[in-house]
């Protein structure tokens, strides 16, 4: 990966050290084999459509380019699906409880910046397709439309 902290190429994400890379072919047995090293929180799995979907958030906010992110892992049955990134602001601090809209576009707007200087101009509704994947600026209807970046591997 070449001390980048998200390697475009592959999909794969580094999120502690050198060791912890996730990417389209993590699994999450792997992850519950090093959750506790690498300060992992597995939260909680719920049924959805005859599979399991198991939901990890990293504890530690995780610096890609000068910004901090919120690192939470989704897994469909034992596979990695999507990595959201949710960038904190200033007037986040480390609480998360207190959402407005107002903070929800700022955020929105620090990922879409972030996406065009890394990636280049944005397609159409910031959506960057790859041959792995694809790489979205959006509101998460899930969390309250909490704005996030998501990254979503291909099955």
């Amino acid at each position: 990966m070449k001390n980048q902290p998200i390697d475009w190429s592959t999909g794969e994400v580094l999120l502690g050290g050198k060791r912890l890379v996730v990417g389209p072919y993590f699994t999450y047995e792997r992850l519950c084999r090093l959750s506790f090293r690498w300060r992992v929180k597995i939260s909680h799995c719920r049924p959805a459509e005859g599979s399991v979907i198991h939901f990890a958030k990293v504890r530690r906010p995780r610096e890609f380019d000068g910004i901090f992110f919120e690192v939470l892992l989704e897994f469909l049955d034992s596979r990695l699906d999507t990595v959201d990134l949710c960038a904190l602001t200033y007037s986040d601090g480390r609480r998360w409880d207190k959402r407005t809209d107002l903070k929800e576009t700022t955020r929105r707007n620090i990922h879409e910046e972030w996406l065009e200087r890394i990636l280049g101009p944005p397609p159409e509704y910031f959506e960057y397709s790859f041959p792995w994947g694809m790489v979205m600026s959006i509101n998460d209807p899930r969390e309250e439309s909490e704005a996030c970046v998501k990254i979503k591997y291909r099955k």
